[in-house]
């Protein structure tokens, strides 16, 4: 009977409802408000919606259903029986999970590999390789086993930090839960709409908490969706026998933005699905397309935009339009000085402070060999240090056979031409100095473009992937045995890969909020009886917005220093760089109008000693947490 509820689920209506709530509820939640009206309106514009798409669908004989699992004739993916390769996976993959649960933490690390067992790496490692030899004799449980495989791979980040992950976590959880009180968020942004409704949606309609809405929300999309979605993709791509394989395979190339949730990385969710479904589109594949689309502009532009582009240019090829050249042309430019100008209109640009630079997507040498460590460390990250080159081989190759198969070369004609110019926007993106950003921010709107880049030149990394899975389809065991065990070995590889890390090769340096953070911030708020504002780095400002949300505003500046533009954050960096002097944080004091400054210092400091006996000197009382972990100092005016 379950067996049963899975088979008759349908991927496209799933997709399209999920699209079209968030898409509703962001439009209600940037005009108006997401109250319980606002709610009733977005699910009122919800049925609206489906009551005229069946009206058109009636009319123009749209093909609306599929199972959700596989293709119409799927039964044969559900066979009863005993299946001992997918049982050796199950039991792995469950040996896993035991060893995620077991590594949570409210501790301030740098990676989650500080906290997991690196035993997690060999379960990985035997459950891959399982999954391979099983598809390998059998066609039953296909998409489930690989949807479980990409939830174990996409939820390290979901086990380990019990506090939460990342700094724009906190901001959005925070400006979520206010949402939920109040209704709205003043002022309001022009983007991440999408997805505040969409959680609003979930966490009201399903009753599900609201943190464990925002926390699930990719990681669960990306391990339920792309498995259908990309095994329906690759069978309209013709790929036969291999493309159960090569769904799996998917997962060597670095997926971090699927392992936790921001408006960003649910955007380039969504981008991912709008490229598989344009792939010989339907009317209702297009309707799709543009309504995630739509959907991914009012998360975040910069996968917004690029989708809709794709999705136009599809429409025109569907079309058949006399002008559609002109109109490739027209998109082509579009996304080649969309965004950068754009970027350059967040400030005001003065042309010589133009940056030229190397581009990311060039390598900077003919190849990076690791040998400061034993030969595992070492094969590690030779994939690691030579992503760039791997990726730029699998592209040319998928290029170079273009001729091969002309059919598939003009259905991806669209992909690889936006892929090669959003590599150009991202070019120019990198010349722009973006001044208002902190130092080590500067380059996140750039590396962004690099993502849609990546994720447009999909179809030619999967050429050459699908001609050595044809091939090892038809080999003998013996042939095919190494070849599995090298394949498992590169999915445990980028497994590891795709997460921060802190080793011999490698320092992510970003911590996450601590308990201690937590424990400092309700001491401060408890401590102090009057307005009062706090020098901190992101960490701990992470933990405030937590605890007390935006609680409180001086002069128009938040008492903590967020965001990173803020003049408290450059005059916490003074305290830290320069010296914790009384004048400096008087400075602050008087730029808010308070009349006590509390000033937080973490123990992962680079100069954590000096800079803590020089505060302790200055700073009218001082109070630590943990041995020394964070560590609070308060100066009285």
């Amino acid at each position: 009977m379950f067996l049963r509820l899975i088979i008759n689920l349908h991927i496209k209506p799933f997709i399209l409802l999920l699209g079209v709530i968030s898409l509703s509820s962001g439009l209600v939640y940037r005009f108006y408000a997401l109250n319980w009206a606002g709610i009733a309106f977005s699910l009122v514009l919800t049925a609206l919606f489906f009551i005229i798409l069946w009206y058109f669908g009636q009319k123009f004989n749209l093909k609306l259903i599929e199972p959700f699992w596989g293709p119409t004739e799927g039964n044969r993916y559900f066979r009863i029986g005993f299946h001992p390769y997918a049982s050796a996976f199950l039991a792995f993959w469950l040996l896993a999970i035991i060893l995620l649960v077991r590594s949570g933490t409210s501790d301030s690390i740098v990676s989650p590999w500080q906290a997991v067992s690196l035993w997690i790496l060999g379960a990985y490692f035997l459950a891959s390789l399982a999954l391979l030899v099983h598809f390998g004799n059998s066609r039953s449980y296909q998409a489930p086993l690989i949807a479980l495989h990409y939830a174990l791979s996409f939820s390290i980040i979901i086990f380990v930090y019990r506090l939460g992950y990342g700094y724009d976590f906190f901001v959005h959880q925070a400006t979520l839960e206010l949402i939920d009180k109040a209704g709205l968020v003043l002022p309001k942004s022009n983007y991440y709409a999408g997805q505040y409704g969409l959680i609003m949606m979930l966490h009201r309609l399903i009753g599900l908490p609201l943190y464990w809405v925002h926390l699930l929300l990719v990681p669960l999309l990306s391990a339920l969706l792309l498995p259908a979605v990309v095994l329906r993709w690759f069978e309209k791509m013709e790929l036969k026998s291999s493309h159960r394989l090569l769904a799996l395979a998917l997962l060597v190339l670095p997926y971090g933005v699927l392992t936790f949730t921001t408006p960003q990385n649910l955007a380039y969710l969504f981008l991912i699905i709008v490229l598989a479904m344009s792939w010989r589109p339907d009317r209702f594949d297009l309707i799709t397309s543009g309504v995630l689309s739509c959907a991914a502009v009012i998360i975040q532009p910069i996968a917004g935009l690029p989708a809709v582009i794709l999705t136009v240019w599809r429409a025109v090829d569907f079309l058949k339009l006399k002008r559609s050249e002109l109109a490739h042309r027209v998109l082509l430019a579009l996304s080649i000085f969309g965004l950068p100008l754009a970027f350059a209109g967040l400030e005001k640009l003065d042309m010589n402070a133009l940056a030229f630079a190397w581009p990311d997507w060039l390598p900077n040498s003919i190849m990076s060999l690791p040998d400061q460590e034993l030969i595992g460390w070492n094969s590690l990250y030779l994939i690691g240090n030579n992503w760039y080159w791997i990726i730029l081989v699998l592209v040319s190759v998928g290029f170079a056979w273009r001729k091969e198969s002309a059919a598939f070369y003009q259905e991806q004609k669209a992909a690889t031409a936006l892929a090669g110019a959003f590599l150009l926007a991202h070019w120019l993106t990198k010349l722009l100095p973006f001044n208002f950003l902190i130092g080590y921010e500067r380059d996140d709107y750039a590396a962004r473009l690099l993502t849609v880049a990546l994720i447009f030149s999909l179809p030619l990394i999967l050429k050459p992937l699908e001609r050595l899975f044809v091939n090892l389809s038809a080999a003998s065991m013996p042939t095919k045995g190494p070849w599995l065990v090298f394949l498992a070995g590169c999915l445990t590889a980028v497994f590891y890969l795709s997460y921060p890390r802190l080793d011999r090769y490698a320092n992510s340096r970003g911590y996450s909020v601590g308990k201690f953070d937590i424990e400092a911030a309700r001491w401060i708020d408890q401590d102090s009886q009057v307005p009062y504002i706090v020098l901190a780095n992101q960490q701990v400002s992470a933990a405030a917005l937590r605890e007390f949300g935006f609680a409180h505003y001086y002069n128009d500046l938040f008492y903590y220093p967020v965001p990173t533009a803020s003049p408290l954050y450059q005059t916490y960096l003074k305290m830290v760089y320069e010296k914790p002097a009384k004048e400096t944080a008087r400075e602050a004091a008087e730029m808010t109008g308070v009349k006590t400054v509390y000033f937080v210092l973490n123990k992962y400091w680079y100069a954590f000693p000096k800079v803590m006996d020089e505060a302790k000197a200055a700073a009218d009382e001082w109070r630590p947490f943990g041995e020394n972990e964070t560590v609070v100092f308060k100066y009285e005016f």
